[in-house]
């Protein structure tokens, strides 16, 4: 033999063996009804049971599965789907001729993704196969849909659009077929419904089609590290927002990016309408010298080194608490050092990055830290109220059960600072609800009107879709 397989054992989530007189497992057949072969194939594939260890069975793992993986997937799917019937898009299969760098991101990323499942399937790593299927999926839906959004949204279809469309089309087309052995009818369905209008000859069934084959000439780490970069200082900037307790809607003035490497921050920069955007931040600032604003150290990761080290282990962590600054930018740059004559390496430790002094407004990341100022007066607080007025026009559109790319005719009824946002913003709130006209003052009518209340007061809203070209 060449290779042999091992599974673990499968027990009851109390952790008994499975047993029919104790009826101490969920019925099968109730599981697969419930969440679908598709969800428990992926939540056994993702399990100490790949590994020939033993899994406690939960029903509401599978569950999660169908939460972060099949519907995550779904809803990428469905919102091309939506967009693409209204445009009436044909791909061409020309997405790599994209010029937009998310759209160049995406490509790297599907690419990385199918050489990196090929490798992992060839050496029978099949547990880590489905980690990076879920990263990908979250990345493709809360990254690239999620900023991606206003080409989409385009009148008519110019290039970019069109390339944001071929771009996605791709994405999707070659994921189904990444995921055929591993979510086997999920995948059917979405390559079923795409294959129809695709520019190369699709196969009858995505089962008969052959493993993707990566494009390394698509594959752009530099890219690939900036959006991971990107990723953290929203999650990061989002928190803040939270410890000051200050709406997203809300614009704040300014925000520093600390990062040491200029070629990240150079490569950031490049996405920074994305999350300027997404943070509501009005000026951005880069700053290369990490020195002045965050300490960084390192301790000991005892789960990877302690089997390896046993009684060296207590001396070994100390050693690595004691690494100067130039030693651990040496392992971040994939390097290794000698402690105790021992060779240890970045995947043996945990660098750690914390503020210098007492700033309460710097934020700290493993990848990348923020320094925000939280400063904001009334025109921010205005601009802050005419995004909450978008935002239930949008609920009233979406109530009106007005399509995706209706244009309308719009009417506010509102006083006092409402009045003044909507006023001092009008174009704004034209612009992000597809109102060709806005008209401000009583009694607004249409063909649905709502009134919606907000802390700062009352608002009446109608809406008329306007008739298509």
């Amino acid at each position: 033999f060449k290779n042999v397989v091992v599974n673990g054992l499968i027990l009851a989530e109390d952790g008994k063996k499975m047993s029919k007189s104790l009826r101490n497992y969920p019925d099968p057949m109730e599981v697969l009804d419930k969440h679908g072969a598709d969800a428990l194939r992926l939540y056994l594939i993702d399990s100490p049971v790949v590994k020939a260890q033993e899994l406690r069975f939960s029903e509401a793992g599978v569950r999660e599965v169908t939460r972060r993986i099949l519907l995550r997937w779904w809803n990428s799917y469905s919102f091309f789907v939506s967009y693409a019937n209204i445009d009436d898009f044909k791909p061409r299969g020309d997405a790599k001729k994209s010029p937009n760098i998310l759209d160049q991101w995406v490509l790297s990323r599907l690419n990385s993704l199918v050489e990196t499942t090929q490798r992992e399937m060839a050496a029978y790593r099949l547990y880590n196969v489905v980690p990076a299927l879920l990263q990908f999926i979250e990345e493709l839906t809360n990254t690239y849909i999620r900023f991606n959004r206003s080409h989409f949204w385009q009148d008519g279809m110019p290039e970019d659009k069109r390339l944001a469309y071929e771009t996605l089309y791709e994405v999707l087309f070659t994921l189904s077929k990444v995921m055929a052995p591993f979510a086997p009818f999920m995948a059917e369905v979405t390559y079923s419904n795409l294959a129809p209008v695709s520019p190369n000859k699709a196969k009858e069934s995505v089962h008969l089609e052959s493993f993707p084959e990566a494009d390394t000439s698509l594959v752009r780490p530099e890219l690939e590290e900036a959006v991971r970069a990107m990723e953290a200082l929203v999650l990061l900037g989002r928190n803040y927002r939270e410890k000051i307790k200050v709406k997203a809607k809300i614009p704040l003035r300014s925000m520093k990016i600390i990062q040491r490497d200029k070629k990240v921050l150079e490569n950031l920069k490049r996405f920074e309408p994305y999350f300027q955007d997404e943070l509501n931040i009005k000026k951005i600032e880069y700053v290369s010298n990490e020195d002045d604003f965050v300490q960084v150290s390192a301790k000991a990761d005892f789960k990877a080194l302690g089997p390896r080290l046993g009684q060296k282990m207590k001396a070994v962590a100390a050693g690595i608490q004691k690494l100067a600054l130039s030693e651990l930018l040496k392992l971040e740059a994939g390097g290794s050092v000698t402690i105790e004559g021992e060779s240890v390496t970045l995947a043996d430790m945990q660098i750690v990055r914390a503020p210098k002094g007492d700033n309460p407004n710097l934020v700290t990341h493993q990848l990348v830290s923020i320094d925000v100022d939280p400063t904001y007066g009334e025109e921010e607080i205005r601009e802050g109220l005419a995004r909450e007025i978008i935002r239930k026009v949008q609920a009233t559109r979406k109530a009106a059960d007005f399509q995706l790319d209706d244009r309308i005719a719009l009417e506010i009824e509102c006083d006092g600072v409402l009045l003044q946002a909507a006023q001092a913003h009008e174009e704004m709130i034209k612009t992000e609800t597809l109102a060709k006209t806005l008209k401000l003052g009583a009694g607004p009518s249409g063909k649905h009107v709502e009134e919606v209340e907000l802390e700062e007061g009352k608002i009446r809203i109608g809406v008329t879709a306007l008739p298509r070209k």
